[in-house]
């Protein structure tokens, strides 16, 4: 009798685990795809969905088709169709599934396109707000990039105003191993243009992206390369010479001259003999003449930020120019010389403005954000952390604890081997020659 007991305990405590084994199998996200048709007299319908694992993903999807077949038979009166389909790409945990609604009613074609993102390790849906920081530096950043990438293909039939630097552009962002990419619709047609992270690394999130610098990369492996290789010791010598070069970097200051701040600014450039670029404000500029002169006097480079710092996409294009312009004259009255650099408020331009403007348009690859923190050390550590060789750094000469944050920063960076120089001697530095009516994030 006692066996028995312990053989039927024996028989539970298995079924047990193997329910809990059942139970557990298989955690991992997967989905699969799904098609149905639903035909009418009037109208088709072909969707293909994912049905997935998570149910929070599944709801999600099931209401963008429920609102797109919604909106299709509302809107429905002759024979039509309405195809959904979907794409989806991966970083690491991340998935992006883009889904196309497509409908097509007397022959006319209407396009709506959604976003979902998924976290299948943490199961919940997110918004694009936690996986990158929009902003105006972010937007100005995949306009250069998307111009460059349709340029380069040789891609003339779309919308310049939905390259604009704007809220409402950019809003289509999927995510894959080592790009970010812009789905751009124009005319119901899709451009794929690809990213690569290294460009936008400052805008992702810390919580879920860990991009790596692949030239630091590459410049270590060389490193190793080197010092295991003894066969040819001149070519090692040659090689370590040609990583011990220099590198460049160009301190950008917008929206001064102040009295006060860009005074100490001045004293403290010249102290470390390094040389920057200052971006004036007209009005600004004319209340402070003897600044403007001591700045192009001791080697430093004077640029545009417009008169009055107004955001040139809400002006006509020749009130634009008109303000472009008139600060130009303010700056050849002080100093003499020509202004040819232009750095937009917001960085917010178009195409009209940056052909018409006769201007080297210099935007940034580190925006420091000085003038949301106020805090020396942030930007001080927000600087040497994320400097490359050829960026253009943002900062503002208005606020003490930028000043303070730059002084100190060049002081770490001396010894990392960097030179600090104007945005014009970078491009020297570089062998590049700067065009009028085009834009430079950086020169590298």
């Amino acid at each position: 009798m006692k066996r028995e007991k312990i053989i039927i305990i024996s028989i539970i405590i298995l079924v047990l685990c193997i329910v809990v084994l059942a139970t557990n199998i298989d955690k991992g996200f997967h989905f699969d795809t799904k098609d149905y048709i639903i035909e009418q007299k009037d109208y088709t319908i072909k969707i293909k969905t994912i049905n997935s694992n998570s149910n929070k993903l599944n709801s999600k999807i099931k209401e963008i088709i429920n609102k797109a077949k919604d909106s299709f038979l509302k809107e429905n009166r002759n024979k039509g169709s309405l195809i959904i389909d979907y794409e989806y790409t991966r970083y690491k945990d991340i998935y992006t599934f883009h889904i196309i609604s497509e409908e097509s009613i007397k022959k006319i074609l209407k396009r709506k396109d959604y976003i979902i993102y998924y976290d299948s390790k943490e199961r919940k849906i997110l918004e694009q707000k936690s996986l990158i920081k929009r902003d105006i530096g972010l937007y100005a950043i995949l306009n250069s990039k998307c111009i460059d990438y349709l340029e380069e293909k040789k891609i003339t039939d779309y919308n310049e105003e939905l390259l604009e630097i704007d809220d409402n552009n950019y809003q289509l962002l999927t995510f894959s191993n080592s790009t970010l990419h812009v789905i751009l619709i124009n005319n119901n047609k899709e451009f794929d243009i690809p990213i690569e992270y290294i460009y936008i690394k400052e805008y992702l999130s810390n919580n879920y992206f860990k991009i790596k610098d692949t030239k630091k990369t590459e410049e270590k492996q060389e490193i190793v390369i080197t010092e295991d290789k003894e066969e040819n010791e001149q070519e090692d010598i040659d090689k370590t010479d040609e990583l011990n070069l220099p590198k460049y970097l160009a301190f950008t200051f917008d929206d001064g001259p102040a009295k006060e701040t860009t005074t100490t600014l001045l004293d403290g450039l010249k102290e470390r003999n390094a040389k920057v670029t200052f971006f004036v404000l007209g009005s600004r500029a004319i209340n402070q003449p003897e600044l403007i002169k001591r700045m192009t006097s001791e080697g430093h480079l004077v640029g545009s930020h417009t008169y009055s710092h107004k955001n040139l996409l809400k002006l006509s294009l020749e009130d634009a120019l008109n303000d472009i312009n008139r600060t130009n004259d303010a700056l050849n009255n002080i100093t003499g010389i020509s202004t040819k650099y232009l750095r937009p408020p917001y960085g917010n331009y178009n195409n009209s403005i940056l052909d018409n403007s006769n201007m080297v348009f210099i935007l940034w690859s580190v925006d420091t954000e000085d003038w949301k923190n106020r805090d020396s050390e942030l930007v001080y550590e927000y600087i040497i952390n994320n400097v490359n060789d050829g960026d253009i750094i943002l900062l503002h000469d208005l606020y003490p604890t930028s000043v303070e944050g730059v002084l100190k920063a060049i002081d770490y960076l001396k010894n990392e081997n960097y030179q600090f120089v104007t945005v014009e001697e970078l491009f020297n530095k570089k062998g590049i020659v700067p065009e009028a009516n085009k834009s430079y994030r950086y020169v590298k």
